[in-house]
């Protein structure tokens, strides 16, 4: 079943087994159901709903070419022993809608907007990766903000241009990871080699210009003794990290190795000039 049918199916299905009654969305299955609930706490212009059979408050999207209008909502959790669960929703409609079809890690669910918007702007209790178009939309994986694998740490000493991030993990941070109140095309963020404390990865990025045309050299966090706060770069070809990206400077050789995708290059260790060196 192609996505459009699926989205389809939902929508005329939760009309068909709601039978009227407002408020009330019903699963695909029809074993399911949400209801507006007021003991609910959410935030100014978010409506409180209790769900339970695996239904969900936003299922019922309306995804047309180049538009989308459904709202967007956080899961807070169970309610009960029953196994319900409650959202805090969008009053209004939005640019965004619950796709069921994407396939996201566990405790995130799938949205898809349209450009330029994000399931964040509508609402901030959440927290989606960075954006994949796919037919005129843009699709994200999105969970609550809680979940973020990395924040921002003014504890990490960074340059005054550069964002300190704290991460859980090795992975590299995102542009999701900025928060909504930061300009986000959905481009990596560029982040040097990170210092470990306590298990915890504290990095220092930047959202690096559009790569130079014909431009091959891609951050590579495992360069041979590069050391935290340092960027390392792996470049197949015969540009150089300075040529690619404005900011960095390479002052010493690079070293003929193998880049983080498994083709040999040249690989480099250099650093950030702030704006105001």
């Amino acid at each position: 079943m192609t996505r459009a049918r699926i989205h389809g199916a939902l929508i005329l299905l939760s009309l068909l087994a709601a039978g009227g009654c407002t408020g009330q969305v019903t699963t695909l299955a029809g074993s399911g159901h949400c209801l507006p609930d007021d003991n609910i706490v959410c935030n100014t212009d978010f409506n409180g709903f209790t769900c339970t059979g695996g239904a969900r408050p936003d299922q019922n999207a309306s995804f047309g070419v180049g538009v989308i209008e459904g709202t967007v909502c956080t899961a807070l959790g169970s309610i009960d022993t029953s196994g319900g669960l409650s959202y805090c929703c969008t009053s209004a409609t939005t640019a965004c809608g619950y796709d069921p079809s994407m396939v996201c890690g566990a405790g995130t669910y799938g949205y898809a907007c349209t450009p330029p918007s994000r399931p964040e702007n509508f609402d901030p209790d959440l927290s989606c990766g960075m954006g994949q178009p796919l037919n005129g939309e843009t699709v994200f994986c999105c969970g609550t903000a809680t979940m973020l694998s990395c924040s921002a740490d003014s504890a990490i000493a960074c340059p005054a241009d550069l964002k300190p991030l704290e991460c859980l993990t090795a992975d590299l941070p995102n542009e999701g990871e900025l928060g909504t109140d930061q300009s986000r095309s959905d481009a990596t963020l560029l982040c040097d080699v990170p210092s470990i404390v306590g298990g915890r990865y504290g990095y220092c990025c930047f959202t690096p210009t559009q790569l130079t045309l014909g431009g091959t050299c891609l951050q590579d966090q495992a360069v041979p003794n590069c050391a935290s706060g340092s960027f390392g770069f792996a470049c197949t070809g015969p540009d150089t990290p300075e040529q690619d990206y404005p900011r960095i400077m390479c002052s010493t050789p690079s070293l003929p190795g193998t880049s983080a995708q498994g083709y040999r290059a040249n690989l480099y260790c250099c650093d950030y000039l702030s704006l105001g060196e």
